[in-house]
């Protein structure tokens, strides 16, 4: 069974991008444009692990506490991509698996999601 995958991200063609690339590597991956669409498909899909770019509100901290407050959730692996050392610790702090550094390479991408899953 291949592995699912949840990517959150603003910015479409980042998002497309990256959907592709790991589809090509033989994961299913499910795509949320906001964190409120993300939270929903976290909650429907129950994926093998999140990978959610910061936006500039930093509004992904909200979907990390509500995930890790659902049982059903809280154990999904959330990896934050951002290029911002301060919201890598805010992130650690609210339960966040692990993060990439932008700007980062689909190698990286899947090193962290392969430690995660």
């Amino acid at each position: 069974m291949k592995n699912k995958i949840l990517l959150i991200n603003s910015d479409k063609i980042e998002l497309q991008e990256n959907s592709i690339f790991l589809e090509k590597e033989g994961y299913n991956v499910y795509t949320a444009e906001n964190v409120t669409i993300g939270l929903i498909s976290a909650i429907r899909v129950l994926p093998d692990i999140i990978l959610s770019i910061l936006d500039s509100n930093c509004n992904e901290f909200h979907i990390c506490k509500a995930l890790k407050k659902i049982p059903e959730t809280s154990l999904i692996p959330i990896i934050f991509i951002t290029n911002t050392p301060q919201e890598i610790l805010t992130g650690l702090k609210l339960g966040i698996n692990g993060f990439l550094i932008k700007p980062y390479t689909n190698e990286k991408m899947l090193e962290i999601i392969n430690i995660h899953i």
